[in-house]
């Protein structure tokens, strides 16, 4: 199955709003950025959180900080 080309912009609109969305909970915004867009699309500079279709939404827990790790866990569940 093929994706239309609108369907591929509209999807990336709504993952880059709601990584910005998930950095500014976490008392992040100014952290927000794109570093990679591939298989995987990993946001942010100190604190990075990565979207894959398959695995949904993850920070990576070794290049969060301890707040950043806390707040994303009391407002999206444990990451662990």
């Amino acid at each position: 199955m093929q994706l239309e080309q609108q369907h591929l912009v509209d999807m990336a609109s709504l993952i880059l709003e709601e990584a910005e969305t998930r950095f500014s909970t976490c008392g992040a915004e100014n952290d927000f950025c794109v570093q990679h867009v591939g298989q995987n699309a990993v946001f942010g500079g100190t604190n990075r959180l990565i979207w894959s279709a398959k695995h949904g939404w993850r920070p990576d827990r070794t290049s969060c900080t301890e707040r950043f790790l806390a707040e994303y866990d009391a407002h999206y569940g444990d990451s662990k």
